[in-house]
């Protein structure tokens, strides 16, 4: 059953995420993990379905001064404060691998890099994890990840130079299905 994603606002949760996922990785002899964006999620039934969880909600009102279940907000601004969170996971566990050698990927959708891929089983345009701003630029530059795979969806010839120049001089394989 998956009534929805994780949300990586919940230092708990990504804990528990990045243990496990090192428990697997190290324990069966793994070189490194492929993250990939999209979540087999069946039951999104509309785009911003998703991360109106309590931490989000007072981090949202704290920095803007709106209560996003209550009030029209900047929606772009939340992809972003969640996107957040995200990178706070993917920093955990990038750190946890590379303390036991290990490496980490991340897939990204060339037509819609800044946001997790649709699941490809579905018919539906629309990322099981909802709108979640994926700052893969920042992930390169701060050398949180090993390795960017350009997915399918679209032709990657326009987006894999953006790639190819933000890896450029950094240690990052770069990979185009």
């Amino acid at each position: 059953v998956c009534q929805g994603p994780i949300e990586f606002c919940y230092p708990e949760a990504r804990r528990t995420l990045v243990d496990r996922y090192l428990e697997h990785v190290a324990g069966h002899g793994y070189d490194g993990i492929s993250f990939y964006t999209y979540v087999e999620n069946t039951s999104l039934r509309y785009l911003d379905e998703f991360g109106f969880n309590e931490p989000i909600v007072a981090e949202f009102k704290r920095r803007y001064g709106v209560d996003i279940r209550t009030e029209p907000f900047d929606r772009e601004a939340w992809y972003r404060l969640r996107g957040e969170y995200l990178t706070a996971f993917l920093r955990e566990l990038h750190d946890a691998l590379t303390s036991r050698g290990k490496k980490l990927s991340i897939t990204l959708r060339p037509d819609k890099p800044n946001f997790p891929q649709r699941w490809y089983g579905t018919q539906v345009d629309m990322p099981g994890a909802g709108m979640v701003y994926m700052d893969w630029e920042t992930w390169v530059k701060e050398g949180m990840v090993d390795e960017v795979f350009v997915w399918h969806g679209a032709d990657p010839k326009p987006f894999l130079q953006k790639v190819l120049d933000a890896c450029s001089g950094k240690p990052v394989e770069v990979v185009v299905y």
